[in-house]
């Protein structure tokens, strides 16, 4: 992890001496001896972090301090960068005045990053006492690149690979499912997390019969935190077609009223995957009718008490776990390709004694025997599998089952390459049984800056590209599960486990990687905010729908000055106030944003109240904006066109409701990438020539009601690619070649190279 660290750093402070050349021209030299330094420390790191693991408390402490120095690198200098740029926005009179000021901050920068450098010597003479190899590509190590390439569009954690001795229970429970009883059935699966419960109802589920049987069916993720809104409609969506404006009336008494009287003439199976207290069960049932005879509910749970109260009259179902054998045959399953099990005698002897050993701690429980599976199946020599071994063995207490299974993939975290690390602990971040989509997450890992084309060596393809086979990796180790794929096996949307994102937070926590801030209804403001939150690098909170921020006068400063004091500081936020659950449907107020000046991402789900272009509300600093839903009535480009850094712009589902957009001369000076879509009520888009000179890729999107393309892109030179979907007919042909003859706005874009309709 620390390594990913320094690499994150390294790359980024390259960029920065690329992009801010005059910003940074006063400190450049000590910036670039800072850079190299660095550098020394990347190949050490790559080694100290598996020592760190294996228990060396002098290396990981040696570790723990080189990233603390990458940390307070970092922070240097955007607070350098950001000292410089807002000399440039002062009046005159205070420009003046600012001079004084600027040797003094040009003093303390350099004196910190001596400070830094003085630190970084002291631990390379300290890491040379240790006795650490280098890991380089030699024997016992398979490349990254060459572990890429082995990657499989088939996963091999496919559930119908899983359920190994499963088929006495599908028969049973099939039977159970499609007897007609006249009340509505409670069918409970039981078990430690782990055990492959879901696996078996997700069989259950997609069982022939048992589709045949039911007029409708519906799934859903239960978790912890159960938000019985999000849950009711998500049933209701999938056993009825109601409109979001249905939706968005209905309050939690209307949803059940509404669900109630949809099931109540249809024989329906209801799969409630992952509850936990007697409570949730009472939460939902109400909106469950008996329906037409045989209707059931099915429910995964790690509490008996549960099942047992959600119907005493059925008795639970238990799976079994695996015995040695079992376990064996799903491990090979894992750790190599199909074609290869099939002919058999694919191990020597050694490897399977190994293999058997490091199985039997498994305890039969299917996720411990997955997860190492995934690892080994990245291992493909015998000194790899040894090396395994003898991290298993270590790594693993004597103890209960359960921690059994924490150290078995907390091992395959610590196996992990070093910068596939932190792409896994940014899974954290998400809510529990949160279904994560691809696309979403490979675009926050880039702007995260996890993956760098010049580390991996790949020469051709996007960083997205990359993101992907990071992804990839997770897959083929097991250590995410695959939810939706589209019709060429793309991966859509996965999910993590929760066993494994109780990992992600406890390793992520640790490194100061991130924080998780839950509020169940009740927050106190002391509480909820702890001093943790201030040291991480990237947190996420996690509202209840019921959750009430104190409204005392004597408290309102208190909370106000917590929720500023938590954004002040950050480079990248999302804000999301235009969920169904939620009843703040706008940002009043974007001053506290404003305020955000090493702020360089930024995204707003939400109605805005207003714009005012005298009094722009946004940070200069920012270099990607996305809005979304902000149904702003006056042309937020008078504003937007004025942010001095702004690289990366998409407007996005209804951000903008008038009928006429303008972008001026000279207005987005670095503007590389433009994105319009659902702009429904968008008629006009005006760009007068001049405005958006390093524009090279745009993208319009079900904008229905726009007339044709703008008459100023054909002064935008530096335009590469531009792409439309989902627009009229007649708009696509103004643009196309049809019979010979050029539309009537091809001249517009015929300079740029690469027009796509997809």
């Amino acid at each position: 992890m620390a390594e990913s660290v320094i690499s994150f750093f390294v790359n980024r402070l390259g960029d920065l001496l690329k992009q801010e050349t005059i910003l940074l021209h006063e400190v450049h030299e000590q910036l670039e001896q800072l850079q190299t330094d660095m550098r020394g420390m990347q190949s050490f790191l790559k080694a100290a972090d598996a020592s760190a693991y294996q228990g060396d408390e002098q290396v990981r402490n040696l570790v723990n301090e080189i990233k603390g120095i990458a940390y307070d690198s970092e922070d240097v200098v955007d607070t350098f960068i950001l000292q410089v740029a807002s000399r440039g926005r002062y009046g005159v009179l205070k420009r003046y005045a600012s001079i004084f000021n600027e040797w003094i901050d040009l003093y303390k920068t350099g004196r910190k990053i001596q400070a830094i450098q003085k630190r970084i010597h002291g631990i390379t003479n300290r890491w040379k006492t240790f006795n650490i190899k280098n890991i380089d590509e030699g024997e016992g190590t398979s490349s990254a690149n060459q572990k890429q390439q082995q990657l499989r569009r088939t996963y091999p954690h496919a559930e119908e690979e899983d359920a190994i001795s499963l088929e006495k229970d599908m028969e049973a429970l099939v039977a159970q499912l499609i007897t007609a009883e006249e009340r509505r059935g409670v069918i409970s699966i039981v078990g430690m997390g782990g055990l492959g419960k879901t696996t078996l109802a997700t069989k259950l589920y997609n069982h022939n019969l048992v589709k045949r049987h039911f007029d409708c069916s519906a799934w859903v993720f239960i978790s912890q935190q159960c938000q019985k809104k999000d849950v009711l409609q998500a049933i209701l969506k999938r056993v009825s077609a109601p409109t979001k404006e249905e939706m968005e009336r209905m309050n939690e008494d209307d949803l059940v009223e509404k669900l109630y009287h949809v099931l109540q003439e249809k024989r329906y199976l209801v799969v409630l995957d992952d509850i936990w207290s007697m409570d949730t069960w009472d939460l939902l049932k109400l909106a469950f009718p008996n329906g037409k005879v045989g209707s059931k509910i099915m429910i995964t749970t790690r509490n008996k008490e549960v099942a047992m109260h959600a119907d005493p009259f059925s008795l639970p179902h238990e799976p079994r776990c695996l015995t040695d054998e079992e376990s064996w045959v799903l491990l090979c399953k894992k750790a190599f390709p199909r074609d290869v099990v099939a002919r058999g005698d694919f191990l020597d002897a050694d490897m399977e004694r190994l293999g058997r050993k490091m199985v039997k701690k498994c305890g039969g429980l299917p996720l411990a025997v997955v997860v190492l599976g995934g690892l080994l199946a990245t291992k493909k020599s015998l000194y790899e599998w040894e090396k395994v071994s003898k991290n298993f063995h270590i790594h693993l207490s004597e103890g209960q089952l359960q921690q059994r299974v924490m150290g078995i993939l907390a091992l395959s975290y610590h196996d992990l390459p070093y910068y596939l690390k932190p792409c896994f602990l940014y899974l954290g971040l998400f809510p529990e049984d949160f279904e994560i989509s691809t696309s979403q997450l490979i675009r926050q890992w880039v702007a995260e800056g996890f993956v760098a084309l010049q580390d991996e060596g790949e020469g051709e393809g996007t960083m997205e590209d990359l993101a992907e086979k990071c992804l990839e990796e997770l897959i083929f180790r097991c250590m995410v599960q695959v939810g939706r794929q589209d019709s060429n096996e793309r991966v859509k949307t996965f999910r993590i486990h929760d066993l494994m994102r109780d990992l992600c937070i406890k390793e992520a926590k640790v490194d100061s990687f991130l924080e998780i801030v839950h509020n169940g209804g009740h927050m106190e403001v002391a509480d909820s905010f702890s001093v943790s939150v201030a040291k991480a690098r990237r947190c996420a909170i996690h509202f209840e729908d019921d959750m009430n921020l104190p409204c005392e006068q004597r408290k309102r400063k208190q909370v106000e000055r917590v929720l500023e004091s938590l954004i002040l500081g950050l480079k990248s936020l999302s804000l999301n106030f235009s969920s169904e659950r939620s009843n703040v449907k706008t940002f009043p107020d974007l001053k506290p944003i404003c305020r955000c000046n090493l702020l360089s991402k930024l995204r707003l789900d939400g109605r805005i109240v207003n714009l005012v272009p005298e009094n722009n509300p946004f940070p200069q600093n920012l270099t990607k904006l996305r809005l979304n839903n902000s149904q702003l009535k006056q042309d937020p480009m008078a504003i937007l066109e004025n942010l001095p850094r702004l690289k990366i712009l998409h407007l996005h589902y209804y951000s903008f409701k008038g009928k006429e957009m303008v972008c001026s001369n000279r207005g987005f000076p670095q503007l590389e990438l433009l994105m319009l879509s659902y702009l429904g009520e968008l008629e006009e888009w005006r760009v007068e020539e001049g405005a958006m000179p390093s524009l090279r890729h745009l993208e319009i999107d079900c904008c229905r009601k726009l007339r044709m393309v703008p008459e100023g892109l054909r002064f935008v030179t530096t335009l590469r690619e531009l792409e439309i979907t989902g627009m009229p007919q007649n708009f696509k042909q103004r643009l196309q070649v049809l019979d010979g003859r050029g539309g009537q706005d091809l001249y517009k874009v015929q300079h740029i190279p690469s027009i796509t309709f997809p």
